[in-house]
């Protein structure tokens, strides 16, 4: 007999039969509970859909927002002048835009000092770098030029730094053509001027979503002028879009959103339109 029949007609050993696990109790209950986790999770969601549709403002046919001036080709971040003028010519009339001070004291369009190892730099050397890019940032004067000549067009300024300077030189040279980003009560109070002028309201440099929660509630009662509450899909998944409602009657924006997927479940929560690269100004109505 050859080793393979050898092998194949030796008998299994007999094992001896292994004693049944116990399930752990909160494997139990977890079990039994399961059910009654879908189906409060599914009741939240239906009374969430509910109370957006019949209990808070609602903001139908809001146009979108170019984020950064708008994606120019296949580039984000531009906050320059190729970017307002592709995205003016695709219909978008409201253009959200970055400014940051050099370190020698000069306004540019700039998200971030990334390029330059986090340190602003003095204005030639951005000049420098910036020329050299396909499609530069604008500076302070050619931004404000550029939304002179297009009376029509909104610019909501997100200033990195020095933000009440940032926009009071702003608002000098574009006056109702300017909606100022604010991040917290006291600039919010510097800038608003008892109500004078309105805002767009950011939550995204409060450090935690519970700050954010207690910066919405402290909006309420103020002689402050919010035109729109803006927020990351993250933050409005996590109910601070319909939380906003409760306190400000203001449209609520979330960002950046290049695609139609999640819209529906933000709208559901609160949010009435977007801050976008690529979409169109009336894509995910």
């Amino acid at each position: 007999m050859d080793i393979l029949a050898e092998r194949t007609s030796i008998a299994p050993r007999a094992t001896a039969a292994k004693p049944a696990r116990s399930m752990p109790k909160w494997r139990r209950y977890l079990n039994r509970g399961g059910a009654f986790v879908v189906a409060f999770v599914a009741m939240t969601f239906a009374i969430s859909a509910s109370w957006r549709a019949w209990g808070v403002p609602m903001y139908a046919d809001l146009p979108n927002v170019a984020h950064a001036a708008g994606g120019i080709g296949d580039t984000t971040y531009v906050n320059g002048i190729d970017a307002l003028d592709a995205n003016y010519a695709r219909g978008f009339r409201i253009f959200e835009m970055d400014f940051n001070w050099t370190s020698d004291g000069v306004l540019v369009c700039n998200h971030d000092w990334k390029e330059y190892d986090g340190k602003a730099p003095d204005f030639l050397t951005f000049e420098r770098t910036n020329n050299a890019l396909p499609h530069p940032a604008c500076t302070y004067p050619t931004a404000t030029t550029w939304f002179k000549n297009h009376p029509q067009a909104t610019l909501i300024s997100d200033a990195k730094d020095r933000v009440i300077e940032t926009n009071a030189y702003l608002r000098r040279a574009l006056g109702d053509q300017l909606l100022p980003t604010v991040y917290d009560l006291p600039t919010a109070l510097a800038i608003s001027q008892n109500g004078r002028y309105p805002m767009v309201l950011a939550t995204y440099k409060m450090k935690t979503l519970w700050d954010r929660f207690v910066l919405l509630g402290s909006m309420r009662g103020k002689r402050i002028h919010i035109n729109a509450v803006a927020m990351s899909m993250a933050d409005a998944t996590a109910g601070l879009g319909l939380w906003a409602k409760l306190w400000i009657d203001a449209p609520i924006y979330s960002y950046t959103v290049n695609n139609c997927e999640p819209v529906p479940t933000l709208k559901v929560l609160g949010v009435d339109a977007i801050y976008t690269d690529f979409l169109e100004i009336d894509s995910c109505r």
